[in-house]
């Protein structure tokens, strides 16, 4: 599902923090150069995934409408770039965080 299709359903927060969206570095680096550009406390921090993609949850996708703490990210996002991105459950998710490094 992209995120478009996800923001269409109108997900709850606890639908949201079930599932998680999942991107490349291309997206990734947009999204951080378009937060830089504004005056938020709200940033947005996809984490690193296994395979190379990018990850964060969904919640933030339910906080982009009027009065959404990431409205303004959003709003200055390409929405064509933006729905290469995957919407996939928490197990997907959790699958493909990196194992922890072991300490020394």
């Amino acid at each position: 599902m992209t995120p478009s299709e996800y923001i269409a359903t109108n997900p709850t927060a606890a639908d949201a923090a079930q599932n998680f969206l999942l991107f490349s570095k291309e997206l990734r680096d947009a999204m951080i150069a378009k937060q830089d550009t504004i005056a938020t406390r709200n940033f947005i921090s996809p984490v690193l995934l296994s395979d190379g993609r990018y990850g964060a949850c969904c919640d933030l996708l339910t906080e982009v409408g009027g009065g959404g703490i990431f409205k303004e990210i959003y709003d200055l996002l390409d929405k064509d770039a933006l729905d290469t991105a995957l919407v996939v459950g928490k197990a997907e998710f959790l699958a493909l965080i990196p194992p922890a490094a072991e300490e020394i």
